[in-house]
């Protein structure tokens, strides 16, 4: 029934008809420059985080690359804490050459791992020549907060899309 009045309303003048043209025009281009903004913004972050992820694992192996012996756990800590003051770092370790167990680890809590980018790199310490494989530093970063702005962002294209239609 609804539909007929519809249907009824918009076939009597050209007015209305080309109202519901322009209206059609503006909704579909919405969704479309909408739907392409999202893909844009969320590809970005992704290649900006993983650009990021990749080099702060190998920052934090030319950092570690000293001889174990002139290393104490209290200096790689606080480079792991200054590495988590990034909201993106979910966790980073580093694990002794042969070792599953890490040395140092740094993990936030009550946090997942969504989109996670996974990077390693080997700590690698050069003595008159010979390189020397001293572990492996491990860095996980999360999307958790570009997944929240990408769905801030839809909901307000929503909101205009809704605005332009109404």
């Amino acid at each position: 029934m609804q539909l007929d009045k519809l249907v009824r309303f918009f076939s009597t003048s050209l007015e209305r008809k080309m109202m519901l043209v322009a209206m059609l025009l503006v909704t579909i281009t919405m969704a479309i420059v909408g739907g392409y903004w999202v893909d844009k913004v969320s590809s970005e972050s992704q290649a900006r985080m993983e650009g990021s992820a990749t080099q702060m694992v190998n920052l934090l192996a030319k950092t570690l690359a000293t001889p174990m012996w002139n290393i104490d756990l209290r200096f790689i800590e606080e480079q792991f804490d200054a590495v988590m003051m990034s909201p993106e770092v979910f966790s980073v370790a580093v694990y002794e050459t042969n070792s599953s167990q890490p040395l140092v680890i740094r993990q936030r809590e009550n946090q997942l791992v969504v989109d996670g980018i996974y990077r390693e790199a080997q700590v690698i310490y050069t003595h008159s020549g010979q390189d020397v494989e001293l572990g492996t530093v491990r860095l996980v970063y999360t999307g958790e907060n570009i997944r929240q702005s990408l769905d801030q962002m839809k909901i307000w294209i929503g909101v205009i899309f809704l605005i332009l239609i109404l």
